[in-house]
């Protein structure tokens, strides 16, 4: 019962990142505005790095292949988006309670990364 409520737990938590990486690789010109500013380049290439991370970071952990090294990359990515797009928008008053809500959430997905990361390092033991 353990390894069912494990797995399931797993894919629960990896493959909505699947499909975040999906919207990303196909709203890509729609999400580069989001982007912020001090970001070189154009948005367009950091929506499309982001929806790979995304899918890359989703099977790792769904098919426990450099889960440890996906989950990492996943909470990296997380802790970025809360530094760079959330707690900027807290103080503005059309999107603050959104950025607040984005910005738990999202801290709340990189404990979840946090938490696969050391899972993977204790199956490998």
């Amino acid at each position: 019962m353990q390894k069912i409520t494990l797995m399931g737990g797993r894919v629960l938590f990896a493959l909505p990142f699947g499909v975040f990486g999906i919207f990303h690789l196909l709203s890509a010109g729609q999400l580069a505005g989001l982007v912020p500013a001090l970001f070189p380049g154009p948005g367009v290439f950091w929506v499309y790095l982001t929806g790979v991370i995304f899918l890359l970071t989703s099977a790792s952990i769904i098919f426990k292949k450099y889960q440890r090294e996906g989950s990492l990359l996943l909470a990296v990515q997380l802790l970025v988006f809360i530094v760079t797009v959330w707690l900027p928008q807290i103080g503005n008053t059309e999107t603050g309670q959104l950025a607040i809500v984005n910005l738990l959430k999202d801290t709340a997905l990189l404990g979840g990364a946090l938490t696969f990361a050391k899972l993977a390092r204790e199956e490998k033991k």
